[in-house]
């Protein structure tokens, strides 16, 4: 359970991003006793307002607290080159096939996404992706960093900036 200035990271459960989930104390100017701590869930779909969300926190003196989850090996799909993210036509239609709209959004663990690259290779490449699989060996956590379409993936682990800084 969380405290009072702490918070974590979770993945939505529908795969549309992040949530993060942070105690505070509420105040009440006319209540003569403190009012008791609420947890606060916030869903971002935006990896870019997650990170920026982190760091307000952080310096606002927030520790992060990873939260209790089952460990799982996710796999993620990113783009290992400038360019970026894109499937094949070959790709498209086994992931179609497979119930995925790739014109939709869409999370990059999904398993049949991982599944798709995984066994096609090279071929789930578009002309300028370079379309790699990789396991975060017991993470629950991820952000996907993106530069010029060459992406990354962080945890709270490997993160640069760390929620005990």
């Amino acid at each position: 359970m969380l405290k009072s200035k702490q918070y974590g990271w979770t993945l939505d459960e529908h795969a549309k991003g992040y949530c993060c989930v942070f105690v505070y104390m509420r105040k009440d100017t006319t209540a003569t006793q403190p009012c008791a701590e609420e947890e606060v869930r916030i869903h971002l779909d935006n990896p870019n307002a997650a990170i920026a969300f982190q760091k307000l926190l952080v310096e606002a003196g927030y520790k992060y607290e990873p939260l209790t989850q089952p460990a799982k090996n996710f796999k993620v799909v990113i783009n290992n080159c400038f360019g970026g993210f894109g499937f094949s036509d070959a790709a498209k239609h086994e992931l179609c096939d497979a119930g995925l709209d790739v014109e939709e959004r869409f999370s990059r663990h999904d398993p049949r996404l991982v599944e798709v690259v995984e066994r096609l290779g090279d071929d789930a490449n578009s002309k300028y992706a370079s379309l790699k699989v990789v396991d975060l060996e017991g993470e629950t956590q991820y952000f996907i960093t993106e530069y010029d379409g060459s992406e990354s993936v962080w945890t709270p682990k490997t993160a640069p900036w760390k929620g005990d800084a």
